[in-house]
């Protein structure tokens, strides 16, 4: 009888916990906003500069409130679309070389990652992972932490 009780609570706080779950799994799309600042307009105009923003894009609008993330998908997308061969650390560096933190120092293959923080506060850095041939093939830039 204990353990049916206790199986029944069990079953009693997990369905009562599924809502909270689902708020925070799909409320956090703009939680960034509480824990970052607004970008300057001056990276906003160079964001939307580099990456080739629409001049009608409203976060490319002077006196507009933007964040660091809120380029986030633009970002990958514009190096997702750079053909392969193309994909090189110079052409990351004409992009986001002015924000680069830091590299690491290649492993024992040759790989190599770096860093590159847009607001310059370390709370979201956008981090490139480097084949030996200095050809990016991931791109890493979340506000998940992974």
């Amino acid at each position: 009888m204990r353990k049916r009780r206790l199986l029944s609570w069990l079953i009693l706080i997990a369905v009562a916990s599924i809502p909270a779950l689902y708020n925070l799994a799909f409320s956090s799309e703009n939680e960034y906003r509480k824990i970052t600042t607004p970008l300057p307009e001056n990276t906003v105009a160079d964001l939307c500069s580099k990456f080739e923003l629409s001049r009608e894009d409203k976060r490319c609008q002077s006196e507009v409130v933007v964040y660091e993330p809120d380029f986030f998908k633009d970002i990958l997308r514009y190096f997702d679309n750079v053909p392969q061969n193309e994909a090189t650390f110079e052409l990351v560096e004409s992009k986001l070389g002015s924000y680069r933190v830091d590299c690491e120092q290649p492993d024992i293959e040759g790989n190599y990652a770096c860093r590159y923080d847009i607001h310059g506060d370390g709370i979201y850095p956008i981090l490139i992972l480097f084949s030996s041939e200095d050809l990016y093939y991931r791109v890493i830039a979340n506000t998940s932490g992974s």
